[in-house]
Parts: structure tokens; sequence; C-alpha cells
């Protein structure tokens, strides 16, 4: 499972919210995971997703090896 991480996000349009808000609660679902499934599918709709991908996983491994290093 992926690690998880709290995030304040600024000047969001209160009415959206309100809509995300009713509409996880109908799906008895946590507003984070309705914003994950819209972030994950916008994500994936861009050309230079795979390439995007490559180099986050890349920093990940770099930061893994040079903790491991320290």
């Amino acid at each position: 499972m992926p690690g998880k991480r709290l995030v304040a996000i600024k000047n969001f349009d209160e009415e959206l919210y309100r809509l995300i808000k009713t509409c996880a609660a109908l799906e008895n679902r946590a507003i984070a995971s309705v914003i994950e499934e819209a972030v994950r599918s916008w994500l994936a709709s861009r050309r230079d997703y795979d390439e995007i991908l490559a180099w986050v996983r890349l920093e990940r491994e770099y930061q893994k090896n040079l903790d491991a290093f320290r």
C-alpha cells in the first residue's frame, strides 16, 4: 500500500467541494478516494504519463539508494 500524506488545497472551489463531499457520501466513500480517482484519471490521460512515471520511480530509487549509502 502506498504511503499517505496530508494535503491541504488552497483556494479550492467551495461549491465543487460540496459536490464532491455529497457524491462521496452517497457512494459511502471518503473524499480523498474520489479526488485520488480523479487525479489518477487525469494523469493517465496525459500523453507523457509513462515518461513522468518513469522519472518519479527513478527519483524514488535514487532516494532509497542515497539513504542506504548514508
